[in-house]
């Protein structure tokens, strides 16, 4: 989808292209794939105006060697809070964003806050989770 920010598509046309869209993501997550970088940029539509989830280069099926967690995993705005996390440094007062933060996750968990936050931007236009913002807002 081309980028929906300050314009949303509104709900019932969301609600149309995302009925396709959780089908082909349960069907990832009933194969123990998680996809890890679900966002509005990743929806296409086929020559049947079909959404089709696209760019699987961050995805992986759960266990094995690979770790769950990984820098390059996920975008601003559609990753989940479990991991981005905003800290203060207690002695220097610095504010940083500790991105994968050693904790664990489930990336199944983590493709469907990743829906719900494209969701929220395909009908309102807006983001719902700001990364940039959070640390303006500790900066204060």
């Amino acid at each position: 989808m081309p980028n929906l920010i300050g314009r949303g598509l509104g709900e019932l046309n969301s609600k149309l292209i995302f009925f396709d869209v959780l089908q082909g993501i349960k069907y990832l997550h009933d194969q123990d794939i998680s996809h890890r970088d679900i966002k509005p940029d990743n929806i296409v539509f086929n020559d049947d105006f079909k959404p089709v989830v696209i760019d699987f280069g961050t995805s992986r099926k759960s266990g094995g060697d690979i770790p769950d967690i990984c820098p390059k995993c996920g975008t601003k705005g559609y990753r989940p809070p479990e991991i981005f996390t905003i800290s203060k440094d207690s002695q220097t007062n610095v504010i940083f964003s500790n991105i994968y933060n050693g904790r664990q996750y489930d990336p199944l968990k983590a493709d469907i806050f990743s829906l719900g936050a494209t969701l929220f931007v395909t009908v309102t236009g807006k983001l719902c989770f700001n990364e940039i913002e959070e640390l303006n807002y500790l900066r204060k």
